[in-house]
């Protein structure tokens, strides 16, 4: 059974699909926001959307029914052609970690430490949400550190390779962006824009 036949069951219980299915109106939805940089940019540039964080309200955890439910529900709300930014927490998948987390020798890591768990959990549900992003024609850029390896997590990596023709990446430099932070983020997604957003720090900014 396929990713989206699983879903199917929630998007009818909801009403989400079918004729008396709420008419998309999002143009962006920016989930794991933080200060919501990407919603306030997209935002000023005339596009409407919703920004969803942990901080904002705990109804929004991904790891919880109500947060993956809202996290659905606010994909079927966007446009076809709108965009899905998620920024997932990095902590258990980047360099600094790997031996900690036991990511290095594995990449499902260390499987008695719950946080280990809950993070591998997020990634399935990441995929569930990125497919429907894709069955919807909704764009999406997922976002993670430059040595983060989530994406050879082996329900994403299944997903990356089934729709490797679409996907794209661009290496974005925080400090170009008048940051103090010199962290090089990996955005990782399907826009055909998305390879504009690539930046890289200048000699003087360095």
């Amino acid at each position: 059974m396929g990713y989206i036949a699983r879903l199917l069951p929630l998007l009818l219980a909801f009403n989400l699909v079918g004729d008396v299915a709420v008419k998309p109106a999002y143009d962006y939805v920016e989930w794991f926001a933080g200060d919501a940089a990407v919603s306030d940019g997209l935002t000023l540039l005339g596009f409407s959307g919703k920004s969803y964080d942990l901080r904002y309200d705990t109804r929004h955890d991904l790891l919880t029914p109500v947060g993956f439910l809202l996290a659905i529900c606010a994909i079927m709300s966007l446009k076809p052609g709108g965009l899905l930014w998620i920024a997932p927490p990095c902590s258990t998948w980047v360099w600094m970690s790997r031996h900690s987390t036991g990511r290095g020798k594995h990449i499902l890591g260390k499987l008695y430490n719950k946080n280990i768990q809950a993070q591998n959990a997020m990634c399935s549900r990441l995929v569930y949400l990125l497919t429907l992003c894709m069955k919807r024609n909704v764009y999406w850029i997922l976002e993670q550190p430059d040595s983060s390896i989530m994406h050879t997590h082996p329900k994403m990596k299944r997903f990356l390779a089934r729709w490797a023709p679409k996907i794209s990446e661009a290496k974005v430099d925080m400090g170009a962006f008048t940051l103090l932070c010199k962290k090089t983020l990996l955005l990782r997604g399907w826009a055909p824009w998305l390879a504009w957003l690539g930046r890289k720090m200048s000699r003087k900014e360095r």
